[in-house]
């Protein structure tokens, strides 16, 4: 069977061009709205928003192999229906597109089709006999089970590195050991679901404000803390800031942004419902002047 591949190989020729006349894309609307690519059997492949639909669909028709990617190129390989919805705006388009890649889940698209999948980071404070230790729970279920809940964070990678990162910060700032290794579980490239780790009294009020976006000032302790410890061999410092950039991008992508899409757009809750969050950050962007109101 000849596979796609083999087609770009041999001289790619654009199919939306043989099974989509000038007419069709000159009769689309120069306006706001969403398309839909659909298959033989009317299945839909992908969504899209478009501030100018007949500009944007018909980009599509002159992809080729040096404009465009191979997952594009072989999406029009299946296209043989187009579809489109007026929007008044392109904010409209965007919460519209929002709404159906989270209902269809097109296979072709990617971002923004599996909010479920958004993270939580739940924390507890357990007191020891002679010290107090931090309880973390990584999920996506907006459950408490007795923890401050924190998120959702929208993300997953920048979400597991920071939290992976910042777990190794943690430990390494608390280590009393001459021999320093890190445990296993907070090696791993997916982090523990859960992990409890001892911390000092002034992580304890750091640590929430951290993950609630309203202050950056637990990694400045961390920072100092693992400048003074003397365990820490140099030959884990440069480990050691990779862990640090990685909480930092965390903070900015996911606590920061949330502190600000709650305190701009009147959220008083803890957490962002995951169904809600990329419908803020529209909101967010149409409020900087990013995206056409």
């Amino acid at each position: 069977m000849l596979q796609f591949r083999d087609v770009l190989l041999e001289g790619y020729s654009n199919p939306l061009s043989r099974h989509f006349g000038e007419s069709f894309f000159s009769a689309l609307p120069k306006t706001a709205g969403v398309y839909y690519m659909l298959d033989q059997k009317g299945d839909v492949l992908y969504v899209g928003k478009a501030k100018c639909l007949r500009d944007r669909v018909r980009s599509y028709k002159n992809a080729g192999p040096e404009s465009a990617s191979i997952k594009v190129l072989r999406m029009l390989f299946f296209v043989r229906k187009i579809q489109w919805e007026r929007c008044e705006s392109e904010k409209a388009a965007l919460i519209r597109e929002n709404e159906l890649l989270r209902t269809l889940k097109p296979p072709f698209n990617v971002l923004n089709t599996q909010p479920e999948s958004y993270c939580f980071i739940g924390l507890r404070f357990i007191e020891l006999k002679d010290s107090t230790e931090a309880r973390f729970r990584l999920t996506t279920r907006s459950t408490r089970k007795g923890d401050l809940l924190f998120g959702a964070f929208k993300g997953r990678a920048a979400v597991r590195d920071g939290y992976a990162g910042l777990l190794r910060l943690l430990w390494a700032a608390h280590n009393e050991k001459q021999r320093f290794e890190f445990p296993a579980k907070i090696l791993k490239y997916r982090p523990p679901a859960l992990y409890s780790l001892k911390v000092e009294k002034e992580i304890q009020k750091s640590l929430p404000d951290f993950l609630s976006g309203k202050s950056e000032t637990l990694l400045q302790i961390l920072s100092e803390k693992l400048l003074t410890n003397e365990s820490i061999p140099p030959f884990f410092y440069h480990a050691i800031q990779e862990d640090l950039q990685s909480a930092r991008e965390f903070w900015k992508v996911g606590p920061q942004r949330n502190q600000e899409l709650k305190k701009n757009h009147g959220i008083r809750t803890r957490i962002i419902p995951q169904e809600r969050l990329d419908d803020l950050i529209v909101y967010e962007k149409v409020r900087l002047g990013q995206v056409l109101a």
